[in-house]
């Protein structure tokens, strides 16, 4: 079984750069973010490069809302439901600031 990551808050910059390095790697990608269209956009892209990615829409400020979908993407990658989680910065600090 392939290891699956979460992008939350998928962007076009670094979020989909970081999704095709760990996908290049052979990780499924989940891809979190506001609007399923644009995760949708985003998960085709990587599918035209040979990454599996699901979108998932998301309000990340909603803690309810994201761990339902960090929940829905583990079952239906058919991953353990608590891996290891490693935040590179929240709250809108960078580790740089802190």
């Amino acid at each position: 079984m392939k290891t699956t990551i979460a992008m939350i808050g998928a962007g076009p910059g670094l979020g989909l750069a970081s999704a095709r390095r760990f996908g290049a790697e052979g990780f499924n990608v989940a891809l979190l973010s506001r609007t399923q269209e644009h995760v949708d956009a985003l998960a085709a892209e990587l599918a035209g490069a040979g990454i599996t990615a699901r979108g998932y829409a998301v309000d990340v400020r909603d803690h309810e809302s994201l761990n339902t979908a960090l929940a829905r993407a583990a079952d239906e990658a058919g991953a353990d439901r608590n891996p290891p989680v490693q935040p590179c910065a929240s709250q809108g600090t960078s580790p740089a600031r802190s």
